[in-house]
C-alpha cells in the first residue's frame, strides 16, 4: 500500500472514530508504534520488518530519535 493510500484510508477511518484527535496522522501512529517496540526491547530487525524500512539503520536513525512522539 502506498503512503498516500495509507493516509487516505486512515483519514477515512478517523472520521468514524471520534475519540481520535482531528490532526492525528497515520505517520504519527507509525512512529509511536516503532518507538514503543524499540523501548520494550524488540530487536531492531523485527521493528524494521514491521515498518518495512529499507535497513535497520534507517529504522534506528528515524525511529530511535522519535523519542516516543
Amino acid at each position: 500500500m502506498s503512503p498516500w493510500a495509507s493516509e487516505r484510508a486512515f483519514r477515512s477511518a478517523r472520521t468514524r472514530l471520534p475519540a481520535l484527535p482531528d490532526g492525528l496522522r497515520f505517520d504519527e501512529l507509525r512512529h509511536k508504534f516503532a518507538s514503543l517496540m524499540i523501548a520494550s526491547g524488540s530487536d531492531v530487525k523485527v521493528v524494521q520488518a514491521r515498518l518495512q524500512d529499507v535497513s535497520a539503520q534507517t529504522t534506528l536513525d528515524t525511529e530511535g530519535q522519535a523519542g516516543g512522539r
